[in-house]
């Protein structure tokens, strides 16, 4: 009875664990297919011997990028670009390229962590003809800009501290190089900003 329970107990023991099914990636709804530069991307990666990697290649517009003109994303094997870049074919090669050098020094170095924009993204660059790349892209693309209509300037008419925000300080809040030079570092209601300017 003891030996038989004992090469049970052996038999669990031996049994591979249960591997769980991988979830599959449920990619942005708001990502737009682009089958032109998707194909124009395979073919790069052909013709410069990464197989694998053009089989399994994605390329996309992503409308919800403001000023960045491509991602690279190496769990996706894929790449996101602006399409403000769209009529722009230029600037559109040169973005893909420079977003497919991620995947590729990526590819070739998975096994240890890269800088982005290291010495790995910069010879891929250059087996992609982009020998001069620079790491962040340079177009005239309008920032948003959030007005600061909050305006606070300390009390104390020797320090006169002043300070602009989006939103109102919700809690009372004391000028810290007043505090920190008469009072020790300690909130004082003698050195508490004052609003200035309120939004309307």
């Amino acid at each position: 009875m003891l030996t038989t329970l004992h090469k049970n107990f052996r038999k669990i023991l031996s049994r591979p664990p249960k591997q769980e099914e991988p979830e599959a990636l449920t990619l942005p709804s708001y990502w737009q297919p682009a089958a032109d530069l998707q194909k124009m991307a395979q073919e790069i990666l052909k013709e410069h011997a990464y197989e694998e990697l053009s089989k399994e290649i994605k390329v996309f517009w992503n409308p919800l990028l403001q000023t960045t003109l491509g991602m690279a994303l190496y769990h996706l094997n894929s790449v996101t670009l602006n399409p403000k870049i769209a009529d722009n074919e230029e600037e559109l090669h040169r973005t893909l390229r420079h977003e497919l050098a991620h995947l590729i020094a990526y590819s070739k170095n998975s096994h240890r962590r890269i800088s982005p924009h290291g010495q790995e993204w910069r010879e891929a660059c250059i087996e992609l003809g982009l020998p001069e790349e620079e790491p962040c892209h340079d177009l005239p693309i309008k920032r948003r800009v959030i007005e600061r209509k909050y305006h606070y300037s300390c009390p104390n008419p020797t320090c006169q501290f002043e300070i602009a925000r989006v939103k109102p300080f919700k809690n009372p809040v004391s000028c810290a190089h007043c505090c920190k030079k008469y009072n020790h570092g300690r909130f004082s209601a003698k050195y508490q900003m004052v609003k200035t300017v309120v939004g309307k």
